[in-house]
């Protein structure tokens, strides 16, 4: 759709891969922390008393939530890349002139159309007339 409004292929492989980054960070920042904060204090709390010395210390670590943060990215950008491209290889011409053919589809295909057209239009009335007051 993109490309089909004008949209370059390298503005349409930035977009994806922002895309996959936006919600790659997004999740491990917000789900991974939160999930790694409260399940250490789960763990924390179902460990034994005296089975760990008292100068154990156990908590978050930086360059632990860092490296996580770090194949985050590294996702993302795997991620995003493999769509990108995927939507840049190849002429586009041919995929939009082909797309032409067959859209009024067959007799069942506009038979399911009209159905459904006329479900949609049903419905909208019952719903018209139920929330009129008289």
């Amino acid at each position: 759709m993109r490309a089909t409004l004008g949209a370059s292929r390298s503005r349409i492989v930035q977009q994806l891969l922002v895309e996959s980054f936006v919600l790659a960070v997004a999740s491990h920042l917000l789900v991974g922390y939160a999930l790694a904060y409260f399940g250490l204090k789960v763990v924390v709390a179902l460990i034994p008393a005296d089975t760990l010395p008292d100068e154990a210390v156990i908590g978050m670590n930086a360059p632990v939530l860092l490296a996580a943060l770090g194949v985050a990215i590294l996702t993302a950008i795997l991620c995003g890349l493999a769509p990108a491209l995927h939507v840049v290889r190849g002429d586009l011409r041919p995929r939009l002139t082909g797309s032409g053919k067959g859209v009024a589809g067959g007799f069942r295909s506009r038979q399911s159309s009209r159905r459904t057209r006329n479900q949609q239009i049903a419905l909208s009335i019952v719903l018209l007339v139920w929330r009129r007051p008289f």
